[in-house]
C-alpha cells in the first residue's frame, strides 16, 4: 500500500504541474501583447515557527490587456478563511480608483487610456484580521509600434531575521536601489518605526532596538525607490530571545534595629544600566541565610520595587538573616545580597503572662510574648502569633560561623599554590559583554553601574560549599552558569570613591580562600550651563566616530539619555572613539570633539550655551536710547560667548545691524551710544575666531584665576610640564586636574601657560592627575612604558601619587599623544591654508568695523574701545599662533634651482615612526618645523618629482629647535 500511495501522489503532482504549465502557456499565446510587471510579497519572515494564525497568500496574478481595457485575475487562500478583498488602481502608486472584484478573484477594468501604464493593488484580509497587499502594474496596448517602457516596481526578497534579547536585525534584498524602513509593534497595528537611512541600496539591514525579551513582535517592511514608488510586505512576525542574564544585586544593604522591628534599606540598580529591572524579593530566615531564592525553609517577607522595608514581625532574641534578590522582567533572579540583625532589647518591665495586658509594651500579650515562652502557665497553651508572623522554632537558633572580615586580616588556609589570584577573575560591564581590565589591583567603572565578577569553575580547587563576593558590608552570592561552567556575581559599583571587595571561598574542612581587590567608582559627567548650573531635560546622544549612534541597548544601557535634576550622563562602552551630541530647548545644539575611550568609561561633561534672541528682537522702537544700548550690548555679549559654530554668522548679523544704523539719517545722534557696544561685540568675535573655542574657557581660567603663573613664568625652579609626546613641544591651555583618590573629588585645577607649565601644592594624601586638551589623548600610549623622556624625568601615565609631607609640590612631566594626525593630500593642505587666511581676514574685518565706528563717533571712549580691540586681537592671535622661530628651509628644483611650490614636507618621529607635523610650501618653496629633544626624519613629496627622505635628525638634549634644511628634488 505504501508504494501505491507514493505512486498515486507522484502522478497527481505531474498532472497538476502539466495543467498549470498548459494554462500559463495558453494565456501567454492568446495575449501576445501583454506587458506585466508584478511584485510578489514575501510571506513568513524568519520568525517563530509556531505562528497561531498565518496571514493570507495572494498568488497566480495574471493580467490581460487590450487598447482600453484590462482583465486581472488572481488566487488567494488562508488557513482560517478570507473576509474582505479590495482592488484599487490608477496612473500612479497613489491609485485613486477602485472596483469591486468579480467572483472574489478577478476584475475587469474599462475606459482606460491606450498605451498607458496603470498601477494596481490587491488587498486581502482574513478572518483573523491579517492584511496582505499585492502591488502590480500593467500597460494597455498602444497604437504606436514603439512600446512604452514599463517602470520596474521595487520588490523585496531574501528576508532574514536575526533575533536577540533586546534587539533584532532584519536583513533583506531588493531588486533595485531603494531606501527602507520597518514598522513594528506588539500587535498587528504596529506603531513604531525604524529607518535604515537615506542611502539607496539593494542590500538592506535594519536594527530594531529596545525590545522586550521573549516577546512576539509584528513588523512590515516598506521600501521606496528613487521615483518615490513604494512596496511593502504583509504583516510578518518574529520573537525575541529569552533573557537568561540576571540583574545585578542591590547595593548598600543595611539593617536598622528597632524595638520589635527591623528596617532594611538598600539601593536598587539604575534603570539606565538595567532597563529591565522589575523589583526585589526578600527572603527571611532565622539562624542562617537563605541558600537561594527558592529556599522553602525561608519566608518571603517582601516583593516590590521599593528601596526600604520594615519587618514588624521580627521577634526579640532571634538572629534574622535577610537576602534581597533582584529580579527582571524575564523573572531572572540575582544571587542575592544578605544581611542579618536582631531587634533591640525589650523594656525593663516584665510581662505578666496571665493578666491579658501588654505589661512590657512590646505589642505582645501574655503567652504571645516571647518573654512568656518558659512561663509554666504557657507550657500547655501554644504561643499565639499573628498570621503575618513566622513561628520561630522552639529550639535555640544555630549560630552561623563567624566569617573573616574583608581586607588584609582575611587569611586563606588553602595551600599557597592553590590560592585564587586576580588574573583568574574576569570583570565585565554592559550585560557581561564589555571586559574590564584591572589597574593596580583596582577595577574602574561608573558610579552605580553594573559589574559582573566571573570565576571559571575549573579555576577553583573543588566544588565550594560557599562562594561569596563581599563589597563593604554587602555579601553577594555567586551563581553557577551551567552553560559555560562559570560562577557569576552581578553587583553595582560603589556610589562614590573606592570600595574594598573580596572573593571568599569556603571549600569545607576549614579550607578557606580569600582574594582582595578594589572597586573605584568614577563619577558621571554632567550637562551644565556655562555658569555651572545643572540642566535637566537635555537629550544627550553618544555617537561613534563613524557617525553611527552607539547601540547601547546591546550592552543593557540606554542611549539618547534625558538628563534629570542631577544632570548626570555616562556609559560603559567598548574602547574606541566617540563624540557627544546634546539638544535642549533654548540652547545651541552641541557636538563635542571626538574623544578616545581607553578605560571603557564615557563620563565627559558638557557645557551648553543658551541661545539668545535675535538682535532685531531686543531693539525696542519705543524705548529710550539708554535702554536700547543696554539691550544691544547684552545681546552681543551673549552671542559672543556662544560656540564657534555661531561666530561667523554673528559677525554677519552684527555687521548688518551696524550698516543699518550708519545708513539711518539719525545715526549721528546715537552712534556714540549704539555703535559702540556693537563694535565691542565685533571686536570679541572677530579676534576670537583665531583660537579654538575649546580653549576659550581654559584661557579665561588661565587669565583670571592664575595670574601668578601667567606673570611669574621663569621665576620658579620647580615646574611640571605638559608636552607633546612626539614633537616634545610644550602644550599651553591644557587643563590639569588633581583628584583625591580617597574621595574621588577634584582638589585643584590648573591651566598650563605657554611653556606648558603647572604645579600643585598639596597636603599629604593619595592623588591622581588627569589632563584634558582638545585633539590630545591622556595618558600617552606612545610613552606608557617609559619612566623618562630625554631630559624630562618623572613621566606620568595616570598612576597614583602618594604624598607624605604637608606642603609638597606635585610637578610630574605629562606627555600627551596628538590626535588626528593624518597624511593629508596637497589639496587638503592648500585648502587649510586658505581657511586660515579667511579666519585672519574675519578678525581684521572686526577691526575695520571698529575703525568705522570711530569715524562715525570720534569720542574718547571709542578710542578706548579701539585700544581694547587691538589688545584682544594680538592676545588671541598670540595664543592661536605661536611666534615663528627665525630661519626656514627652501625646497628647489635640482637642475634649475627654482623654488618649488606645493611640496608636502612631513616630519616623523623616528622612534615610533609617527607623523608629527606637515607643511606645504608656497611659491617661494619655504618651510620649517619646530621640535626638540628627540630624533626625527623628514619626507618630501611633489607631483612630478621623486620622493625624498632625510637621514635621522638628532635633537636629543635640545630645547625647541627649528628644523629647516635646504632640499633639492629630482624630477622623475
Amino acid at each position: 500500500m505504501k508504494n501505491w500511495t507514493k505512486k498515486l501522489y507522484f502522478l497527481l503532482i505531474i498532472l497538476f504541474a502539466s495543467g498549470l504549465f498548459f494554462g500559463i502557456t495558453k494565456a501567454a499565446t492568446e495575449n501576445k501583447s501583454i506587458n506585466v510587471q508584478v511584485t510578489i510579497p514575501t510571506i513568513g519572515g524568519g520568525g517563530s515557527s509556531s505562528i497561531e494564525d498565518n496571514p493570507p497568500i495572494i498568488y497566480n496574478v495574471v493580467s490581460s490587456t487590450n487598447y482600453t481595457s484590462a482583465d486581472i485575475t488572481w488566487n488567494a487562500s488562508d488557513d482560517k478563511g478570507i473576509s474582505v478583498i479590495t482592488f484599487i488602481y490608477g496612473l500612479t502608486t497613489n491609485y485613486g480608483q477602485s472596483v469591486t472584484p468579480v467572483g472574489n478573484y478577478s476584475t475587469i477594468l474599462s475606459n482606460l487610456a491606450t498605451g498607458t501604464v496603470y498601477y494596481f493593488q490587491i488587498s486581502v484580509t482574513d478572518n483573523g484580521g491579517h492584511l496582505i497587499k499585492y502591488a502590480g502594474a500593467f500597460q494597455t496596448k498602444n497604437f504606436s509600434p514603439t512600446p512604452i517602457p514599463l517602470i520596474i516596481l521595487p520588490a523585496i526578497s531574501d528576508i532574514a531575521v536575526t533575533p536577540g534579547v533586546n534587539l533584532v536585525v532584519i536583513n533583506f534584498s531588493t531588486n533595485k536601489n531603494t531606501t527602507a524602513q520597518i514598522n513594528y509593534g506588539l500587535t498587528a497595528s504596529l506603531g513604531s518605526t525604524s529607518l535604515e537611512g537615506n542611502t539607496l541600496s539593494t542590500s538592506h539591514s535594519v536594527s530594531l532596538l529596545g525590545l522586550y525579551p521573549n516577546q512576539k513582535y509584528f513588523y512590515q517592511i516598506i521600501i521606496t525607490d528613487v521615483n518615490l514608488i513604494s512596496t511593502s510586505t504583509g504583516i510578518l512576525n518574529f520573537k525575541t530571545l529569552v533573557d537568561i542574564t540576571p540583574p545585578p544585586d542591590v547595593s548598600n544593604l543595611q539593617i536598622a534595629s528597632g524595638k520589635n522591628s527591623l528596617t532594611l534599606i538598600w539601593k536598587n540598580p539604575l534603570t539606565i544600566f538595567t532597563p529591565d529591572f522589575a523589583g526585589v524579593k526578600i527572603l527571611r530566615k532565622i539562624g542562617s541565610k537563605p541558600n537561594s531564592v527558592n529556599d522553602d525553609s525561608a519566608t518571603v517577607v517582601y516583593s516590590g520595587n521599593a528601596e526600604t522595608f520594615v519587618d514588624n514581625s521580627a521577634l526579640f532574641g532571634f538572629n534574622y538573616f535577610y537576602t534581597v534578590f533582584s529580579f527582571d522582567t524575564s523573572n531572572n533572579f540575582s544571587g542575592g545580597n544578605t544581611a542579618s540583625g536582631k531587634t533591640v532589647s525589650t523594656p525593663v518591665l516584665s510581662e505578666n503572662c496571665t493578666n491579658g495586658i501588654d505589661d512590657n509594651g512590646n505589642g505582645k500579650t501574655d503567652c504571645a510574648d516571647p518573654a512568656c515562652v518558659n512561663d509554666p502557665s504557657c507550657k500547655i497553651t501554644p504561643i499565639i502569633i499573628p498570621t503575618t508572623t513566622t513561628v520561630p522554632p522552639t529550639v535555640p537558633p544555630t549560630v552561623p560561623p563567624t566569617e573573616p572580615p574583608i581586607g588584609s586580616n582575611s587569611t586563606s588556609t588553602v595551600p599557597g599554590f592553590e590560592k585564587l589570584i586576580l588574573s583568574k577573575l574576569k570583570f565585565f560591564a554592559g550585560s557581561r559583554q564589555i571586559e574590564l581590565s584591572p589597574q593596580n589591583n583596582t577595577v574602574f567603572g561608573l558610579s552605580q553601574s553594573n559589574l559582573s565578577v566571573a570565576i571559571k569553575k575549573s579555576d577553583l580547587i573543588g566544588p565550594p560549599l560557599s562562594l561569596m563576593l563581599k563589597v563593604g558590608t554587602d555579601q553577594h552570592q555567586f551563581l553557577l552558569d551551567s552553560l559555560n561552567n562559570t560562577y557569576y556575581a552581578d553587583i553595582l559599583f560603589p556610589i562614590n570613591g573606592k570600595g574594598q571587595a573580596a572573593v571568599a571561598v569556603d571549600y569545607g574542612a576549614n579550607q578557606l580562600d580569600f582574594l582582595n581587590f578594589d572597586l573605584q567608582a568614577v563619577d558621571f559627567g554632567k550637562v551644565q550651563s556655562i555658569d555651572k548650573i545643572n540642566l535637566p531635560g537635555i537629550q544627550v546622544t553618544l555617537v561613534q566616530d563613524n557617525g553611527d549612534i552607539f547601540s547601547a541597548q546591546i550592552y543593557g544601557q540606554k542611549n539618547q539619555q534625558i538628563t534629570d535634576q542631577s544632570a548626570k550622563i555616562g556609559w560603559m562602552v567598548p574602547n574606541g572613539k566617540f563624540y557627544l551630541l546634546a539638544k535642549g530647548s533654548n540652547f545651541y545644539d552641541y557636538q563635542s570633539q571626538t574623544f578616545v575611550v581607553s578605560d571603557n568609561i564615557v563620563h565627559q561633561s558638557i557645557g551648553l550655551v543658551s541661545s539668545p534672541p535675535k538682535l532685531t528682537d531686543v531693539i525696542d522702537k519705543n524705548g529710550t536710547v539708554p535702554q536700547n544700548i543696554n539691550n544691544i550690548a547684552s545681546n552681543l555679549l551673549q552671542k559672543t560667548i556662544a560656540g564657534g559654530g555661531q561666530a561667523i554668522k554673528l559677525v554677519q548679523n552684527t555687521a548688518g545691524v551696524v550698516q543699518q544704523f550708519v545708513s539711518d539719517p539719525s545715526v549721528k545722534q546715537v552712534s556714540s551710544k549704539v555703535v559702540a557696544p556693537t563694535a565691542v561685540g565685533l571686536a570679541t568675535v572677530g579676534t576670537a575666531v583665531l583660537i579654538s573655542w575649546a580653549d576659550i574657557l581654559p584661557l579665561l581660567r588661565f587669565l583670571f584665576l592664575q595670574p601668578l603663573l601667567f606673570f611669574g613664568r621663569g621665576k620658579r625652579e620647580k615646574w611640571g610640564i605638559v608636552y607633546n609626546s612626539l614633537s616634545k613641544l610644550p602644550i599651553d591651555l591644557a587643563i590639569v586636574r588633581l583628584f583625591n583618590l580617597e574621595t574621588g573629588k577634584i582638589v585643584q585645577t590648573k591651566v598650563t601657560n605657554q611653556s606648558g607649565r603647572y604645579f600643585f601644592v598639596v597636603n599629604s594624601g593619595r592623588y591622581r592627575l588627569e589632563v584634558r586638551k582638545g585633539n590630545f589623548v591622556f595618558p600617552s600610549q606612545f610613552l606608557k612604558e617609559f619612566q623618562t623622556d630625554g631630559k624630562k624625568l618623572d613621566i606620568y601615565h595616570g598612576e597614583e601619587i602618594k604624598v607624605n609631607e604637608q606642603g609638597s609640590v606635585i610637578t610630574a612631566n605629562i606627555p600627551l599623544d596628538p590626535l588626528g594626525q593624518e597624511l593629508k593630500t596637497p589639496f587638503k593642505m592648500v585648502w587649510g591654508k586658505i581657511m586660515r587666511r579667511v579666519q585672519v581676514a574675519v578678525s581684521w574685518f572686526g577691526f575695520i568695523i571698529t575703525v568705522v565706528s570711530l569715524y562715525i563717533s570720534p569720542t574718547w571712549y571709542m578710542w578706548l574701545l579701539l585700544s581694547i580691540h587691538l589688545s584682544m586681537f594680538f592676545l588671541f592671535r598670540r595664543l592661536s599662533k605661536p611666534p615663528i622661530t627665525k630661519g626656514w628651509g627652501i625646497i628647489y628644483d635640482e637642475k634649475n634651482k627654482k623654488p618649488l611650490g606645493r611640496v608636502i614636507a612631513r616630519l616623523f618621529d623616528s622612534k615610533f615612526n609617527k607623523l608629527v607635523a606637515s607643511e606645504v610650501t608656497g611659491n617661494d618653496g619655504k618651510y620649517f618645523f619646530v621640535a626638540g629633544d628627540n630624533q626625527y626624519y623628514i619626507s618630501y613629496e611633489c607631483a612630478g618629482y621623486e620622493p625624498l627622505k632625510t637621514e635621522i635628525i638628532d635633537l636629543k638634549g635640545k630645547e625647541a629647535e627649528t628644523i629647516a634644511q635646504d632640499v633639492k628634488l629630482k624630477k622623475k
